[in-house]
């Protein structure tokens, strides 16, 4: 098998917690590095029940990750254009 990519979700409200869970337990060559979302606690429950140990408040804490290859932004409209300015600064899969 080959290198899996490591992903960072940004926002697992309702839809990316689905997100998060499929790359998780669906996608063979994925693993979710990291996960962020406003509401730390929440993220911390979802980072928990999927594993993930990594677990951030802000997109450029996410984006800034050595082991975050690409970058999934489920957060609400207005906060996409912060978590696709992160992950340009730090050259990640948007």
């Amino acid at each position: 098998m080959g290198t899996q990519l490591g992903v960072g979700v940004i926002g697992v409200g309702m839809l990316g917690r689905m997100h998060a869970e499929n790359l998780a337990r669906r996608i063979h060559r994925a693993r979710v590095t990291a996960i962020a979302d406003a509401r730390l606690d929440h993220a911390r429950s979802v980072a928990a029940e999927l594993g993930v140990s990594n677990v951030y408040a802000t997109a450029e804490e996410v984006a800034a990750d050595p082991d975050v290859d690409a970058i999934v932004i489920v957060s609400n409209d207005g906060a996409h254009a912060e978590g696709i300015l992160a992950g340009a600064k730090h050259k990640k899969h948007i």
